[in-house]
């Protein structure tokens, strides 16, 4: 007793007689708030434990994607493809969710250059690999596809012998979230009559990129993708209350250019939408283009890893600046956060932060984590036309001579062969 006296004086005296009387009130209501609380936490835990569960107990595998040396399509076959991957099933009731851990499927589309030679590949579980395989043979009949081994095994962080950066990517914040990307109809690839050579590939800087790597370096450029809710979801910063739809913030955002958001005084005409300026109208066309496509949850990881005696510190500048022609001053860009790194020394006393933060983006990479614990990041969304835009197989428009193409055609055997 004479202990809390001490103690409550001891309060007193720091914080006043007011701060007491709310610590005892706390103190003496928890027996109705405790529980609830413990109960939430213990929910929490369960939910987090049995979604482990379920994600570790699947079976994945990587597939790469050999492209023939000839190849016509335009971006508008990826987009399809995507369409596909679209699929919301996996958690849709409670008990899928909170007692089987069952988790909407997600996939890994992933630009890497070993030592120079550039490769496209998907990450995906299993059960899909079928359903996969088909579709992108539907779009690609010419393509080759291979089961292959992680590239990322093998790969662990050692400062003594080898050197490592990452950062991550997202939609760039100065400008309002709705607005989207400049993506390959903007690029005019959506047009059949332009000649291969003719067109504009914003994929060819990217692809340019990882082949200038040399020996002893790598590039890795992963996208995490799934299907975004369409019933509504919370994961647009500009919306905070209530179940909102992708779509709200992109109508709020037409609403506001075109003088909707202002109701016009009694016995006058709203003329915002005749008072767009050229610009103006391209913008709204482009954002309801946008929000007339299906929805993706996305998050991007980009890495540069090299061996000490290899590292050449340009390739960092030319990582952070991989997808910069996505971007457009009218429209938005996606802009690099979250990086290993520190501006001043004085941050990271001998890097022991900066070593934690490699080892775990390097974890997060492998396991292909992003929309679940213990590498949640927040996510952004990107329509089927944007995604296609950032990661499709280029044609003949892209000269790179390091892209793994296969070297010849394949075709089905003559109807008329002896057997």
């Amino acid at each position: 007793m004479y202990n809390i006296r001490m103690l409550k004086d001891l309060f007193v005296q720091f914080y006043g007689q007011f701060g007491w009387q709310v610590i005892s009130i706390i103190a003496n209501t928890a027996a109705y708030w405790l529980p609830p609380l413990l109960a939430y936490a213990l929910l929490k835990a369960w939910t987090a434990y049995v979604r482990l569960d379920y994600i570790y107990s699947q079976e994945y595998l990587l597939l790469e994607i050999k492209l023939p040396r000839e190849l016509t399509k335009s971006p508008q076959a990826m987009e399809i493809f995507l369409t596909s991957l679209f699929y919301e099933g996996g958690e849709s009731i409670f008990i899928e969710r909170g007692w089987d851990g069952k988790t909407r499927p997600w996939w890994s589309l992933e630009l890497v250059s070993l030592e120079g030679q550039v490769h496209f590949y998907i990450w995906t579980r299993a059960f899909f690999k079928n359903m996969l395989q088909a579709q992108l043979y539907a779009q690609y009949p010419s393509v080759e596809i291979h089961e292959v081994d992680d590239y990322t095994r093998g790969v662990y962080y050692n400062p003594k012998t080898m050197s490592m950066w990452g950062c991550y990517f997202g939609k760039d914040k100065k400008k309002p979230y709705a607005y989207p990307i400049k993506t390959y109809i903007d690029y005019g690839l959506d047009k059949t009559n332009i000649e291969e050579e003719e067109k504009v590939e914003p994929m060819a800087a990217v692809l340019e990129y990882l082949s200038s790597v040399g020996k002893g370096e790598q590039i890795w450029i992963q996208i995490i993708v799934r299907a975004h809710r369409l019933g509504g979801e919370k994961s647009i910063p500009d919306l905070t209350f209530g179940k909102k739809t992708w779509k709200d913030a992109a109508k709020k955002e037409i609403d506001k250019i075109m003088k909707r958001d202002k109701k016009p005084a009694e016995g006058q005409f709203n003329f915002g939408e005749f008072l767009l300026t050229k610009g103006e109208r391209t913008l709204v066309e482009a954002m309801e283009r946008n929000t007339g496509k299906l929805p993706f949850d996305c998050g991007i990881r980009g890495m540069y890893i090299a061996r000490n005696e290899n590292f050449n510190a340009i390739a960092i500048p030319g990582l952070i600046g991989s997808f910069r022609q996505y971007s457009s001053a009218d429209l938005n860009g996606i802009a690099f956060y979250d990086w290993t790194d520190f501006d001043y020394p004085w941050q990271d006393f001998r890097d022991m932060r900066k070593d934690y933060m490699k080892r775990k983006i390097l974890a997060a990479y492998k396991s292909r984590s992003f929309f679940h614990e213990p590498y949640k990041k927040k996510h952004f969304v990107l329509s089927g036309e944007e995604l296609a835009t950032i990661f499709h197989l280029p044609g003949k428009a892209v000269e790179t001579p390091s892209l793994n193409r296969v070297v010849s055609r394949k075709a089905e055997a003559p109807a008329n062969l002896p057997i």
